[in-house]
C-alpha cells in the first residue's frame, strides 16, 4: 500500500510538471528547435528524396509555426488559469498544427506525397506531446534546484559574512565590556583603599556605607546589565547572485550510472515517439509489434545496465558516453527483433532506429546530468552552510559566556570582596590596623579580578550536583549523563557553561511554570553536537511563557536549536548545543 501510494505521488508529481505554463517558457521553446528541427533531418532526409537545405527549411518552418503557436497559447494560459487536463491535449493539437506545416511545406516542395499526410498530422502530434512534456519537465526541475542553489549560496555568504564580522566583534565587545567594567569599578575600589588607608576610627562607618553604596549602586546594577545585555551584532550586507537554468555545469562531476538511466520513463516515451512512424510504415499488425519490441528492449537493456553498473562513479563525459553506448545496444536489440518479426522492414527502420535512439538517449542524458549536477551542488551546499550555522552558533554562544563571566566576577568575588569587607568594618568598635590591611588586601584582590581571567574551567558534574542539591525537597532530578557529554565539556569551556545554563533553565520554567516535581536529565555528543533532553512531570508553559523573557533570550542565543513539546503525557524540552566541529 505504501509503495503504492508512493508511485501515485511521483506520478502526480511528473504529471504537474507536464502539464504546467514551463511548457511555454522562453527558454523552453528556444530548447525545442533542436529535436523539431532534427527530427526532419535525421529521420527524413536520406529516408526520403530530397535536398538537404529542403528537409532544413521543412524543419524550420514547421519549428517557426509551432513557436508563434506556442507563444500565443502560452501568453493566453497565463492570462486565463485552465485545467491542468487540457494542457497535454493542447500540446497534441500545437503537433499536429506544426505537422499540418510540414506536410504543405514538404508537398510544395515534392519531397512529401499526399499518402504521408496522416503519418506527418499524427506523427508529428505525438512527437510535440512528447517533446513538451520532456522539456517542461526538465526545465521545471532545474528552475526550481536552480532557485534554491541560489537561495542556499546567498545564505552562505549571508553566514560567511556574518561569522566573519561576528568574530571581530565578540573580540571587541569583550574587550569593551570589560574595559568599561574596569574603567568604572577600579577609581572606585581604588579610592576605597587609599580613604580606609587615612581613615580615622570615626570615619570608618561613612567608609562602611561607602562599600555598600558601591555594591548597591555600582556593581549590582552593573552586573544585571552585563548579562541582560543584547548581542548587538550587526547584519553584514552581501550581494544577491542569480542562478539561471545553466549553471553549475561541470562535466568532470561525478556521476552514479544508477542515476542516469531511466528505464520506465525511457520505454513509454520511446514508444509513444515511434508509435506513429511505425503504423504507418509497417502497418498497424507489424506497427505494434515493432514499437512493442522497441519499449522492451529499451526497458530491459536499461533495467539490465542500472543494475550491473549501480555501484560505478564516472565524470560527466565518461558517463555520457556509456549512456550511448547503452542506448546503440539498445537499438541493436531492437533491430534484431525487427528482423524476427519481418526481416524485409529492417531497410527501412535501421538508420530510424539507431537515430532516434542516439538523439533521444542523449536529450535526456543531458537533461537527467543537468538535474543531478543540481541536486548535487544542493546537498553539499546544504551540508556548507549547516557547518557554518554550527559556527554562527558557537559565535554567539562564546559572546554570551564572556558576557556572563564577566557578570559571574562582578556579582561573585567583587561584590563578596565589598561586602565581606563593609560587614568586617562595621561588626568592628574600633578596627585594627591588621583589620584594615585584611580588608585593603580583599578590596586589591577584587581588582585584580577586574583583569577577567577566560581561562575559568568549569566542572559540568559539580554544577549539576549543586542544581539538584538548589532544588532538593522540591522536585527530584534524575541525572543521566554519559562519560563522553563531561569529556567533551573539559574541553570545550564555551559549550560547558552554556551546556549548565540551558539545564538550569529548563529546570526552573519545569519547576516554576509547570509545576514539576520529578525530572529526568539525559544528554549525548555525536558529530560535535550535545543533544540535551529534560523530561518532567509538569504543564507545558503557555505560549506567551515559551516565546518571551531573558530564559527565552538565554536559550536562543546558546543552543543551535530547542523546541518544547509533549511525550507520552509529560513535558519535554529538547535543545542541540554546539561543542565542537
Amino acid at each position: 500500500m505504501q509503495a503504492e501510494t508512493s508511485e501515485s505521488l511521483k506520478f502526480s508529481r511528473y504529471y504537474q510538471q507536464f502539464s504546467s505554463n514551463y511548457a511555454f517558457t522562453k527558454e523552453n521553446l528556444l530548447a525545442l528547435a533542436i529535436p523539431m528541427v532534427a527530427a526532419n533531418l535525421l529521420l527524413d532526409y536520406g529516408r526520403i528524396p530530397g535536398e538537404f537545405w529542403k528537409w532544413f527549411l521543412i524543419g524550420t518552418i514547421g519549428y517557426l509555426i509551432m513557436l508563434a503557436l506556442s507563444v500565443a497559447i502560452g501568453y493566453f494560459y497565463r492570462l486565463v488559469k485552465v485545467p491542468t487536463f487540457l494542457y497535454l491535449p493542447t500540446f497534441f493539437l500545437i503537433g499536429t498544427v506544426r505537422g499540418l506545416a510540414v506536410f504543405n511545406t514538404g508537398l510544395s516542395l515534392g519531397v512529401i506525397s499526399e499518402a504521408g499526410f496522416l503519418y506527418r498530422l499524427l506523427g508529428s502530434g505525438t512527437y510535440v506531446l512528447v517533446m513538451m512534456a520532456v522539456f517542461a519537465t526538465l526545465t521545471s526541475n532545474f528552475d526550481r534546484a536552480g532557485k534554491s542553489i541560489g537561495e542556499l549560496e546567498n545564505k552562505r555568504l549571508s553566514l560567511e559574512n556574518r561569522l566573519n564580522s561576528m568574530k571581530i566583534e565578540i573580540s571587541e565587545q569583550k574587550i569593551e565590556i570589560s574595559s568599561r567594567v574596569s574603567g568604572l569599578l577600579s577609581p572606585v575600589i581604588a579610592d576605597l583603599i587609599l580613604r580606609l588607608k587615612d581613615a580615622k576610627g570615626s570615619d570608618i562607618g561613612k567608609q562602611v556605607a561607602a562599600l555598600r553604596d558601591t555594591v548597591e549602586n555600582v556593581v549590582r546594577p552593573m552586573s544585571q546589565s552585563v548579562v541582560n545585555a543584547p548581542s548587538n551584532l550587526s547584519e553584514p550586507s552581501y550581494s544577491q547572485n542569480r542562478y539561471g537554468m545553466f549553471r553549475r555545469l561541470n562535466f568532470e562531476a561525478k556521476l552514479r550510472l544508477r542515476d542516469v538511466f531511466l528505464p520506465s520513463m525511457s520505454a513509454f516515451l520511446l514508444v509513444i515517439v515511434s508509435l506513429p512512424s511505425a503504423l504507418s510504415i509497417a502497418g498497424a499488425v507489424n506497427g505494434i509489434i515493432l514499437v512493442l519490441c522497441l519499449g522492451l528492449c529499451a526497458f530491459g537493456v536499461l533495467r539490465i545496465a542500472k543494475y550491473l553498473l549501480r555501484d560505478l562513479e564516472l565524470s560527466t563525459l565518461f558517463a555520457a558516453i556509456i549512456h550511448g553506448v547503452v542506448h546503440l545496444i539498445i537499438g541493436l536489440v531492437t533491430l534484431i527483433s525487427i528482423y524476427l518479426v519481418d526481416h524485409t522492414l529492417l531497410g527501412p527502420f535501421t538508420s530510424r532506429v539507431l537515430i532516434l535512439l542516439l538523439v533521444f538517449g542523449l536529450t535526456l542524458f543531458i537533461g537527467q546530468a543537468r538535474y543531478l549536477h543540481l541536486v548535487r551542488a544542493k546537498k553539499e551546499l546544504q551540508l556548507v552552510n549547516t557547518e557554518l550555522e554550527k559556527l554562527n552558533a558557537q559565535a554567539k554562544q562564546e559572546l554570551w559566556v564572556s558576557r556572563r563571566r564577566i557578570a559571574t566576577v562582578l556579582h561573585g568575588p567583587i561584590q563578596a570582596a565589598l561586602y565581606s569587607s563593609a560587614i568586617r568594618l562595621a561588626q568592628a568598635k574600633r578596627p585594627t590596623k591588621k583589620l584594615i590591611e585584611l580588608v585593603n588586601e580583599d578590596l586589591t584582590e577584587a581588582l585584580r579580578a577586574l583583569n577577567f581571567d577566560q581561562n575559568v574551567k568549569l566542572s559540568v558534574k559539580t554544577v549539576l550536583h549543586e542544581i539538584t542539591e538548589v532544588w532538593s525537597g522540591v522536585a527530584e532530578i534524575y541525572v543521566s549523563i554519559p562519560k563522553t557529554v563531561y569529556d567533551v565539556t573539559k574541553k570545550n569551556v564555551n559549550a560547558a557553561e552554556a551546556f549548565v545554563e540551558i539545564i538550569r533553565e529548563a529546570v526552573s520554567n519545569a519547576i516554576k511554570h509547570g509545576a514539576a516535581d520529578e525530572i529526568e536529565i539525559t544528554a549525548k555528543f555525536n558529530e560535535g553536537i550535545l543533544s540535551l533532553r529534560v523530561l518532567n512531570n509538569g504543564k507545558l508553559p503557555n505560549e506567551k511563557q515559551a516565546s518571551t523573557g531573558y530564559g527565552t533570550q538565554i536559550l536562543n542565543e546558546l543552543a543551535l536549536g530547542w523546541e518544547l513539546t509533549s511525550s507520552n503525557g509529560k513535558a519535554l524540552f529538547s535543545a542541540e548545543i554546539v561543542a565542537a566541529i
